[in-house]
């Protein structure tokens, strides 16, 4: 009889590959990348006769299909697991080849570099870490507990254990803009004067042949991911409508073409500023920001896009301990398939309302979101995760839930940035006591962050509250600052009960008596409720308070833009 083997195995690196994106075209291949490769090892393993159990045995892992596979494969092997890894190791590595092949092509009919040197930096650029142990079918549940939990132990430190290989670095050649440590394999970089949309490179960006392959990768028939300005412009897009929308680019093209400024994507013809920075005669800008008023003006139109959008970054509670508590291999098979249900749905829902799914593996999502669907999303992505794991329990007896991370930034803030902003806001939610959290962080230019967090149903409740109050003028955009100047002024401690009473009670009436300027309305009794409610009873902090104010006043302006209301935007 043939032996059967736990086999648990994983393709990295993650968080370092992703992270080193300048653009979203890096992020976006750099994750569509390790996804694929995951998927060429599942394909290895399914084809080859043995039993898969993550991803999803079902799943399409044809290259390019649609699915998001995670970095972690598992299976049940039928014989000796060895020469089974090393045809997945191989799998792994033919389909890096083919990418590799298909980007290095493109990018040499555009650019100059050293075509032999970026592959061999190819040849350490995947880990492939796996671990097997002996497993009995005939002796039940508790021997597959046993083989997964030693395998599991085995795999944990094998991944803990540092390979040492052997350097491919070239001395005197510049590093890589983006990873800091490879060195760059562009030549003649004095011929880099072209225009970003024909060589995909910057002046004076230095790309490694890791990076090149991010930069020139694409799916069959794709074209470049979205940009993050294309996101922050679709509020604007809906407010003006389709038809105003188009004749507005097509007239803002015609300008940049008359003055020569650099070809960019759509969405960046309606920053003036931005334009201005890609004229080639910089002497011409003020005629340039005089005309594209004029185009504004002739339209009757006179509130601009905001230059903000969000990204969301969403990852499921207890799941190792959901997963612990499965105890067979068919219930982790449901599980697989439960979580892939999920993706699939997450990948609509996000696409539903305006936004750019970056990465959708089973519990773990990265998206671009336009500011006046983010909220709606988070609602739907939270409910449709508990709704496709609700027969599933950890331990503890606890179902799955989702943390949900929000970061709110600027269209031209460095893409590392804004990564860092939205991993250290959905880390911020995992902090909340039980999780199902949700944390929104907002980082405007010239200004401090604001972070923000909370049960994921009580702060978007709030927030939906605020924003309502905002856009009806019941509050004064200025009155959350003047909360925390009020804080800042009294220094009252938090822990101090008869003086933070004193301090609610002042914020309370500070509320009241402020208005929307140029609005007469009293603050009414359902807002003031609100606010005694928050402050009182529910005890949130001013500072906490105060930023969910300023947070809502953000979101609040691109409603206004889009010309909806947040319930509008939730349907």
């Amino acid at each position: 009889m043939t032996k059967q083997y736990f086999f648990t195995s994983s393709i990295g690196p993650v968080q370092g590959f992703v992270a080193t994106a300048r653009t979203s075209q890096d992020l976006w291949f750099g994750s569509w990348l390790l996804s694929e490769l995951a998927k060429a090892a599942a394909k290895a393993l399914r084809d080859g006769g043995h039993t898969l159990i993550f991803p999803a045995p079902d799943s399409d892992f044809d290259p390019g299909s649609a699915l998001d596979a995670g970095n972690k494969v598992v299976a049940i092997l039928s014989g000796n697991p060895e020469p089974v890894a090393s045809q997945v190791g191989d799998a792994i590595a033919n389909r890096l080849e083919q990418l590799a092949k298909s980007s290095f092509d493109a990018a040499e009919a555009k650019c100059k570099f050293n075509r032999d040197f970026a592959v061999e930096q190819l040849k350490d650029l995947i880990e492939f870490y796996w671990a097997a142990v002996l497993y009995d079918p005939s002796k039940g549940d508790d021997d597959y507990k046993r083989a997964r939990a030693r395998a599991e132990a085995l795999f944990n430190a094998r991944k803990n254990t540092r390979s040492f290989q052997q350097a491919h670095g070239k001395d005197g050649l510049p590093k890589s803009s983006l990873d800091g440590f490879r060195e760059s394999v562009l030549l003649d970089d004095g011929d880099i004067e072209d225009s970003f949309e024909n060589l995909r490179i910057e002046k004076g960006e230095k790309l490694s042949g890791v990076d090149l392959l991010k930069r020139w990768g694409k799916r069959q028939g794709d074209v470049s991911f979205v940009s993050t300005t294309d996101i922050a412009v679709r509020p604007f897009a809906m407010g003006v409508g389709v038809s105003t929308f188009e004749a507005l680019l097509a007239e803002l093209k015609a300008l940049r073409r008359k003055h020569r400024g650099r070809k960019e994507t759509d969405g960046t013809h309606f920053y003036q500023e931005r334009m201005v920075q890609l004229l080639a005669d910089k002497s011409r800008a003020a005629d340039f920001r005089k005309e594209f008023a004029g185009i504004f003006e002739k339209y009757g139109i006179k509130q601009r896009p905001s230059p903000y959008y969000a990204v969301l970054q969403a990852d499921g509670d207890n799941m190792g301990k959901t997963i612990d508590n499965q105890n067979n291999q068919q219930r982790h098979s449901d599980l697989s398939k439960a979580l892939s249900l999920f993706a699939t749905q997450a990948k609509k829902i996000i696409k539903e309302q305006g936004g750019v799914p970056i990465y959708v593996g089973g519990d773990d999502i990265l998206a671009y979101l336009p500011q006046h669907t983010v909220l709606a999303c988070v609602k739907m992505l939270d409910a449709e995760f508990s709704k496709a794991l609700k027969d599933f329990v950890s331990v503890d007896g606890i179902s799955p839930t989702l943390s949900v991370g929000l970061a709110i930034a600027h269209h031209l803030t460095p893409l590392s940035q804004v990564l860092q902003q939205v991993r250290d806001a959905e880390k911020t939610a995992k902090r909340v006591q039980g999780k199902n959290g949700l944390a929104i962080s907002l980082s405007k230019r010239g200004s401090a962050e604001h972070l923000v967090r909370d049960k994921l149903t009580d702060l978007v409740g709030r927030m939906e509250q605020l924003i309502d109050m905002t856009l009806q003028k019941a509050i004064s955009h200025g009155t959350a600052y003047e909360l925390e100047d009020l804080k800042r002024r009294l220094n009252i401690p938090d822990i101090e009960p008869t003086r933070k009473a004193m301090l609610q009670k002042e914020a309370i009436r500070i509320i009241t008596r402020k208005r929307e300027s140029g609005s007469d309305e009293k603050l009414n009794k359902q807002t003031r409720e609100n606010f005694e409610t928050w402050l009182l009873r529910e005890t949130l902090t001013l500072d906490e308070l105060a930023g969910e104010m300023i947070i809502a006043a953000e979101l609040a302006n691109s409603y206004a833009i889009a010309r909806i209301s947040p319930k509008e935007a939730a349907v």
